[in-house]
């Protein structure tokens, strides 16, 4: 027979938990009470320890704030922490050596003083241009994960 016990398998941030609760002046017995939830369920959830999908829902209705505002902050992957990683790193790389190119070229007579100016604007822009995409997709993939 399948186990019928409720999957416990959410944490949620305690400290948003018991900040909500005690706004209201509520004890973790009055919480429980507002949300037809055992006692026990309440300190589970303030200790962040696992509870289930319907403990979630029953606080955030009491609390009269979305399930999601209990939930801690998301965490990105390691693997996404990498990638955008890298991406920084190949972008400040490029344009340390691009600015180097324009400059050493400059020197050498190859390239005047106005166009190596131009020129730096350019990688400058190309760069910050790379640097705000990078912030971009960042922010896109944390809110959307």
């Amino acid at each position: 027979m399948a186990n019928m016990r409720k999957q416990h398998d959410i944490a949620l941030d305690s400290a948003a938990l018991k900040a909500l609760r005690t706004n209201r002046l509520w004890t973790q017995e009055d919480l429980a009470a507002a949300a037809d939830v055992s006692g026990r369920s309440v300190q589970r959830a303030q200790a962040a320890m696992p509870i289930s999908i319907e403990t979630l829902r029953a606080l955030a209705a009491a609390l009269d704030v979305p399930p999601a505002r209990l939930l801690g902050p998301k965490r990105m992957p390691l693997g996404a922490k990498v990638g955008i990683l890298g991406g920084l790193l190949g972008a400040g790389a490029g344009y340390v050596s691009a600015n180097l190119g324009i400059l050493s070229s400059m020197r050498a007579g190859e390239l005047s003083a106005t166009d190596a100016g131009i020129a730096l604007g350019l990688v400058g822009l190309l760069g910050g241009i790379a640097f705000a995409l990078i912030g971009v997709g960042t922010n896109y993939y944390i809110k959307t994960r």
